[in-house]
């Protein structure tokens, strides 16, 4: 039976949350501890997912084991371990990568002491072969209830750059939704686009490329500037009509 709170109750109530730095902390909001949490992230190809991906990572290993299912990329290919170069991650002996397709065996490895877990990307996740619907990905938030966790979900995109492809799009039960923005020479950002957990910025600066020229990076900043800026325009204008101000 649920059980029912006072609003002064709820007020009054303490809620435990991870010491998040400034920067992931600002972006992200109040990342429960006692709570199992959701965030999916979508972008264009080289729009920096994975760059994102292993900033959340090597954040969330300061506090235990993260695990990185990686069902597109080859690790020995060593984008990764590129990455992982250029950003100079910390906490590589916490985070543990996998080349893994099959949700069964996603489930099985989940079962260790891991505070986040990462699949990336969720398209690519099959069960005998057989792609599977989002939600059925998903399901593994489930699996231990007792063991709250920070689940990461990492979509393609439809031709719009932002939008989760396929039934990915109909998948939208997540607390947190992220998309990154950004090509060629361009800054490269990752932008909320809802959350329930109280940001207190919109905009996350994943990795500037280098450029042989510096009005080149300005006009390419200019560019993407451009676009988060009328985003967060449409976003207030939303608000605005919900709460009638």
């Amino acid at each position: 039976m649920s059980r029912i709170y006072t609003l002064d109750e709820v007020v009054r109530m303490e809620i435990k949350s991870y010491p998040l730095s400034k920067k992931h902390r600002e972006f992200l909001g109040a990342v429960p501890l006692d709570e199992t949490v959701s965030m999916q992230v979508t972008g264009a190809p080289g729009s920096g997912k994975s760059s994102y991906l292993l900033q959340v990572a090597d954040e969330f290993a300061r506090f235990g084991l993260v695990l990185y299912n990686t069902a597109e990329e080859r690790i020995k290919a060593g984008g990764i371990k590129f990455r992982a170069l250029m950003q100079n991650i910390k906490h590589t002996k916490r985070i543990c990568v996998v080349e893994n397709t099959d949700l069964d065996e996603l489930r099985r490895l989940a079962n260790g002491e891991y505070v986040a877990v990462i699949v990336d990307s969720i398209q690519k996740m099959k069960r005998d072969g057989k792609r599977l619907r989002s939600s059925e990905v998903m399901s593994i938030m489930s699996d231990h209830p007792e063991r709250p966790r920070f689940y990461i979900f990492v979509s393609q995109t439809m031709k719009d750059r932002k939008t989760a492809a396929g039934e990915a799009s109909d998948a939208h039960d997540v607390d947190i939704e992220v998309y990154t923005i950004g090509e060629h020479d361009e800054p490269r950002y990752a932008h909320i686009g809802k959350s329930r957990l109280n940001p207190s910025v919109m905009t996350y600066h994943i990795f500037t490329p280098k450029v042989r020229s510096a009005s080149r990076q300005t006009n390419a900043s200019s560019s993407v500037w451009g676009q988060l800026q009328a985003v967060e325009r449409e976003e207030r204008k939303k608000l605005t009509t919900k709460v009638g101000y």
